[in-house]
C-alpha cells in the first residue's frame, strides 16, 4: 500500500515504513476536524538541503471510512535559530567558566525571596572554596560566608532609581582564608517597580585591596618622613643660635679665667657643646637625606678622597691607641656622586670601627674595581657583632653599646645606608664576635659618556 498524504518532497526523504507508521498513528488519534499527531523530521530536499519539517495529519469521517489529510510546516529557520541559541549559551556559559569573575542570576519572588536561575558553578567554588550546593542550596546565601564586621555592606539596595551598583565586602573561604569581593549586581524590575530578577557578578579583589593598602601606608610614611624632616630641621637651625652663643662665651671663659678649676669645668662645657653641635649636624645631614633633595653630583676621585679622609681620622686613631692604615687599588675609577656625603658616609665607618676597636688593634681602609662597582671596604680587629644584632646596626639610634659607654648617637650607620642608597649603592656588614667587623660599601662607576 502506498501512502500519498504527504508532499512528494516529503515522501522522497522518508521511507515507507515512516510513513505507514505516522499515517497509521494519524488514523489511530484522528477526529474530524481535529489535528493528529504532530511529528518533526529531519530530511534533505531536491536541491541537497537539509531542512526540519514539521508533519501533522487529521482524519475525517467519510462514507468510505475516513479522508487522510496532512499539512507540513518548514522549521528549518526555527531549529536553525534554537541551535544558534543553544551554541550561544554554551559559548557564554564557556567564558564565564573562564573568567575569573562568579556571575549568578537570580528571580525574586513577590515576597523577596531568590531563588538561583543559572550560575558560573567553577568561578564560584574557585572564588569561595565552596560548592555551589553548599553555599545556597535552595537560592543566594552569600551573607553566611560574609565577615560580620562587614555584612551591613553585602545588602541589596533594590530601588529601581539605583541602577547597577557595587559592594566590597570581605568574606571567609572553606579553608579559612580572608578574601576581598566586589559585588556588582543589578535587579530588574517589572511595570509597577517590583523586582523580578538578580544580575550579580563577584570578583576577588585581595590583591587589589593589598595594593591600595601599600599605596596608602606609604603615603602616611612618606608623609610622616615629610613632617618629621620638617621639625627637624626646624629644631636644628633653632638649636644652632644658642649653641653658637654658647660656643662664644666658652672662648671668651677661657681666655680671662686661669683657674685651674674653673678651665676643668671649661673643657668639659665645651665637649658637651661639641657633642650637642654634632648631633644637631648629623640630624640635619640625615632629614637632608630622607628630603630627597637633588645632591650635587659630580665625578669623585676615589685615589684623592680616599686618602684625605684617611689622613683626617689618623688623630682619633692615635688617640684611641689604633693602628690606621690604607691600602688601595691602583688607579681605580672615578664615580658620579655628592664628594660632601660621600666624605660624610666613609668618615662615619671609620669612626665606628675606632670607636669600637680596643687599644692595638687594626683598621684597614681599602678599595677595589670589581667592574661595574668599586668596593670600599673599612676593616676591623674589633669586637664583633652578634648575629642577633646585624639586622639592626643600620636602624637609627640604635646602639650595640647598649650601656652606651662609648660615644656616638646611633645615626652614623644610618646616614652611611642612606647616602648609599641615594647614590644607586649599597652597604652591608660582615661580623664574627671576637674578631671584628668588614663595612663594605659598594658604589656604581661613573659611565663613560
Amino acid at each position: 500500500m502506498e501512502y500519498r498524504i504527504l508532499p512528494e518532497e516529503v515522501r522522497e526523504s522518508l521511507s515507507q515504513e515512516d510513513i505507514r507508521d505516522f499515517t497509521q498513528t494519524s488514523l489511530r488519534t484522528g477526529q474530524a476536524s481535529v489535528m493528529g499527531a504532530a511529528i518533526e523530521k529531519h530530511i534533505v530536499g531536491r536541491n541537497g538541503v537539509q531542512k526540519v519539517v514539521e508533519l501533522q495529519t487529521f482524519a475525517i469521517p467519510s462514507d468510505d471510512g475516513f479522508q487522510l489529510g496532512s499539512i507540513c510546516h518548514d522549521m528549518s529557520e526555527r531549529e536553525s535559530a534554537a541551535a544558534a541559541l543553544r551554541e550561544s549559551e554554551a559559548r557564554y556559559r564557556i567564558l564565564a567558566e573562564m573568567s575569573s569573575d562568579s556571575f549568578t542570576i537570580l528571580r525574586v519572588d513577590e515576597d523577596g525571596a531568590m531563588h538561583t536561575v543559572w550560575r558560573t558553578t567553577e568561578a564560584l567554588t574557585r572564588l569561595t572554596g565552596y560548592s555551589p550546593e553548599e553555599l545556597a542550596p535552595d537560592g543566594y546565601r552569600m551573607q553566611g560566608i560574609v565577615v560580620p564586621e562587614d555584612r551591613g555592606k553585602a545588602v541589596f539596595d533594590h530601588t529601581p532609581e539605583r541602577g547597577s551598583l557595587h559592594q566590597e565586602f570581605r568574606i571567609q573561604r572553606k579553608d579559612g582564608q580572608i578574601r576581598w569581593l566586589r559585588q556588582r549586581y543589578r535587579f530588574e524590575h517589572d511595570d509597577a517597580g517590583r523586582p523580578t530578577m538578580l544580575y550579580l557578578a563577584a570578583e576577588d579583589i585581595t590583591e587589589q585591596k593589598r595594593v591600595e593598602q601599600e599605596a596608602l601606608a606609604f603615603h602616611l610614611e612618606k608623609e610622616q618622613v615629610r613632617l618629621l624632616t620638617q621639625f627637624v630641621q626646624n629644631a636644628s637651625h633653632e638649636f644652632r643660635t644658642p649653641l653658637s652663643v654658647l660656643n662664644l662665651d666658652l672662648h671668651y671663659f677661657h681666655r680671662v679665667l686661669a683657674n685651674q678649676d674653673q678651665q676643668s669645668r671649661l673643657a668639659r662645657m665645651d665637649t658637651q657643646v661639641k657633642t650637642i653641635s654634632g648631633l644637631v649636624d648629623a640630624l640635619l645631614t640625615l632629614s637632608t637625606l630622607d628630603s630627597e633633595v637633588g645632591l650635587e653630583l659630580a665625578p669623585v676621585d676615589l685615589n684623592l678622597l680616599l686618602p684625605d679622609l684617611a689622613a683626617q681620622s689618623q688623630f682619633e686613631a692615635h688617640e684611641a691607641d689604633v693602628t690606621l692604615s690604607l691600602d688601595l687599588s691602583p688607579n681605580l675609577p672615578q664615580i658620579l656622586g655628592d664628594p660632601r656625603y660621600l666624605a660624610t658616609a666613609i668618615h662615619n665607618l671609620l669612626g665606628n670601627a675606632v670607636r669600637y676597636t680596643p687599644q692595638g688593634g687594626r683598621i684597614t681602609l681599602s678599595a677595589e674595581d670589581t667592574g661595574d662597582t668599586v668596593r670600599v671596604v673599612v676593616e676591623d680587629t674589633g669586637m664583633g657583632i652578634a648575629p642577633e644584632i646585624l639586622p639592626r646596626i643600620f636602624e637609627r639610634f640604635y646602639r650595640v653599646d647598649e650601656a652606651h659607654s662609648t660615644q656616638g648617637f646611633g645615626l652614623g650607620l644610618s646616614i652611611a645606608q642612606k647616602v648609599a642608597e641615594r647614590h644607586s649603592g649599597r652597604i652591608h656588614v660582615e661580623s664574627e664576635i671576637g674578631k671584628g667587623s668588614v663595612f663594605v660599601l659598594e658604589l656604581p662607576v661613573m659611565a663613560d659618556e
